[in-house]
C-alpha cells in the first residue's frame, strides 16, 4: 500500500498549497482595495538642497 500513502501525501500537499495560494491572493486583493479607499499620503517635496 505505499502507493496510496504517496497519492495520500501528494493530496493533501496539492490542497495545503491551493490553501495558501488563495490566502496570499485574498491578501494582496485587500491590499488593493485598502489603498483604493485610503489613498497613501503624498509626501510633502522636501526642499532641495543648496
Amino acid at each position: 500500500m505505499p502507493q496510496a500513502l504517496w497519492l495520500t501525501l501528494a493530496f493533501i500537499a496539492l490542497l495545503g498549497g491551493l490553501f495558501f495560494y488563495s490566502l496570499a491572493r485574498a491578501a494582496s486583493r485587500s491590499d488593493e482595495a485598502n489603498d483604493r479607499l485610503h489613498p497613501p499620503a503624498v509626501k510633502p517635496e522636501s526642499p532641495e538642497p543648496m
